[in-house]
């Protein structure tokens, strides 16, 4: 079975979901291919994976414009395969705002027409060491105004990687009819 799973990443939390997913797929015997969205070759055709997932980061409200002209233009192509879209945010991380990240995915999916067959929520990260001034300032007054306390000087890592995991072997159990209890754990 190959897995093809195609990620944006602006600050490397959304590149490390995709690797993660990546090494659960491999290690359930399927062939994973995890490619950054401006490195999948023009002659690449997602239909001839079993699998494809395409997962982005959400800045702002919204997905990488990199991602959505992907799967604009194959758009075609990934409705021939089973496909999952992930969508990393925050806003994820909590049911109080888990209604934001729903948003922000269902924004990038009527933009681009793309009926996936599984959308996933994961929370991502706060990388403060590797934000710029402006997007470090406004992250840190977004968490104060939800009431939480940051340390700018660290980064935070909020995203769930059991149920990364528990997704990624789902993803092939589906297909290769082996229930997701046998499947080896990562």
């Amino acid at each position: 079975m190959r897995v093809l799973i195609v990620y944006a990443s602006k600050h490397g939390q959304t590149r490390r979901i995709a690797e993660h997913i990546a090494d659960v797929v491999r290690t359930c015997g399927a062939e994973p291919f995890a490619l950054e969205v401006s490195n999948v070759p023009r002659d690449v055709v997602p239909h001839a994976a079993d699998v494809v997932i395409i997962a982005g980061p959400v800045y702002f409200g919204k997905h990488a414009k990199a991602l959505e002209r992907f799967v604009v233009a194959q758009r075609e192509n990934l409705a021939r395969t089973r496909t999952a879209f992930v969508s990393v945010s925050g806003s994820a991380r909590s049911e109080e705002t888990r209604a934001v990240a729903e948003e922000a995915a269902n924004a990038f999916l009527t933009l681009t027409g793309w009926r996936p067959d599984r959308v996933e929520l994961f929370a991502g990260g706060e990388p403060y060491t590797r934000y710029g001034f402006i997007t470090r300032f406004v992250m840190k007054r977004l968490n104060q105004k939800h009431g939480r306390i940051v340390d700018v000087k660290r980064d935070y890592d909020y995203t769930d990687w059991n149920a990364v995991s528990h997704f990624a072997r789902q993803m092939v159990a589906k297909d290769v009819g082996v229930r997701e209890q046998e499947l080896a754990l990562p």
